[in-house]
């Protein structure tokens, strides 16, 4: 009876993987209408609340603040106990919450920004 129900769990979790969406290249994302876009090479993309894509830098992250607004960092970023988003002032560089929620970086931490992200146009249907 256990085989049984755990041999249905199996076939229904790679029903679900099958189909569901092509997985995304990394640096891409897919907005509500399925049309992708990639940022540059070792970028990383997002769709914050309005739908709207948002890539990082090049060697940079991405990351959507408090009211789902997408910010950027040049390095690494993670969000700090009042759910502020602080990134590496280091191009890779990483970034950690400790667990008091107070962030640790690689060089200094810096607020993510909105300037620092970038919009990319819609990649080509083939």
């Amino acid at each position: 009876m256990k085989a049984n129900r755990l041999a249905l769990a199996i076939s229904f979790i790679f029903a679900m993987v099958a189909a569901g969406a092509a997985p995304q290249p990394a640096g891409c994302a897919q907005n509500m209408y399925g049309t992708v876009y990639c940022g540059p090479p070792e970028s990383g993309c997002i769709a914050d609340r309005q739908n709207e894509i948002w890539c990082s830098p090049p060697g940079g992250a991405i990351e959507l603040d408090i009211d789902g607004v997408a910010v950027c960092g040049v390095g690494m970023c993670t969000k700090d106990q009042r759910a502020g988003v602080f990134c590496s002032n280091t191009p890779h560089g990483g970034a950690m919450t400790d667990s008091y929620g107070k962030v640790a970086c690689v060089g200094s931490c810096v607020p993510a920004s909105r300037s620092l992200c970038t919009k990319p146009a819609p990649m080509p249907i083939r």
